[in-house]
């Protein structure tokens, strides 16, 4: 264990309650909670765990990797909070994350309907982003949304992805 997990530890057979609230007020101030803590808050609190877990998510910058695990605890408990999560890690600074979003964005029932709202977001790459994601979606609703999209879209990337999506159709 890490100092902290093993603090924890000792602290929530102590007082499991107080030490939760406790946490709660370190994760809004430090913004990140090692894996081993967000572990044990899991296996104590089970599905009460799920504020940490998405607070984790949205504040931590500790990569990829990090951002899986968290993802798949909270798919665990609650499908729902796990595809909010997703979308808001489309929204993110990190192309990465973006990009582990389209991986799982393309399978989620409202995917179409989510994705062609972004296309009108004022950041670039969130709209590449969206763009990726319907270009993934193996439907024909998905590739006339594109369609339309690529004659507004400015910049040249987002457009490059809506052309390869739909670049058959439209030749």
């Amino acid at each position: 264990y890490v100092i902290s997990t093993l603090a924890g530890k000792i602290l929530m057979e102590a007082d499991a309650v107080s030490t939760k609230e406790k946490l709660w007020d370190i994760i809004q101030q430090v913004k990140y909670l090692h894996i081993t803590v967000l572990n044990l808050l899991v296996n104590t609190f089970q599905a009460e765990a799920l504020p940490f877990l998405l607070k984790a998510l949205k504040a931590s910058t500790d990569g990829v990797a990090y951002h899986e695990y968290v993802l798949d605890l909270i798919n665990k408990f609650d499908k729902d909070k796990h595809n909010e999560a997703l979308w808001q890690l489309v929204l993110h600074k990190s192309k990465q994350l973006r990009q582990l979003a389209v991986q799982k964005l393309s399978t989620v029932k409202n995917a179409i309907e989510k994705s062609a709202a972004l296309l009108n977001h004022k950041r670039t790459d969130v709209r590449q982003t969206a763009a990726q994601i319907l270009s993934i979606i193996p439907s024909p609703e998905a590739k006339a949304i594109l369609q339309k999209a690529i004659a507004n879209e400015k910049k040249d990337d987002a457009r490059d992805v809506m052309l390869q999506a739909v670049g058959e159709e439209l030749y």
